[in-house]
């Protein structure tokens, strides 16, 4: 199926672990019937981020959990982490 993904602050920079095919795709991005936001993660290596906490993710507008299926054409925001004190 395929997504589309919108990267708003650092987490844009996550693209550079991407292959050349996979950045040449975006901001629409492949993956299996039934994945899941921890799935779309892995694709786009954003786990592979060491020392970096998850980012805030976005299905069609609303914030979702990482167990969440999508679906064909959902549109996908992912946002930097916040912090605060």
């Amino acid at each position: 199926m395929r997504i589309q993904v919108r990267f708003f602050g650092p987490v844009e920079s996550f693209t550079r672990y991407l292959s050349s095919e996979q950045r040449a795709a975006l901001p629409a991005v492949e993956l299996p019937d039934g994945s899941t936001v921890s799935d779309l993660l892995r694709a786009l290596h954003v786990t592979e981020i060491r020392g970096a906490t998850r980012p805030f993710v976005a299905i069609n507008g609303v914030y979702q959990r990482d167990d969440v299926i999508l679906s064909a054409g959902d549109q996908i925001e992912l946002f930097p982490p916040m912090a605060g004190g």
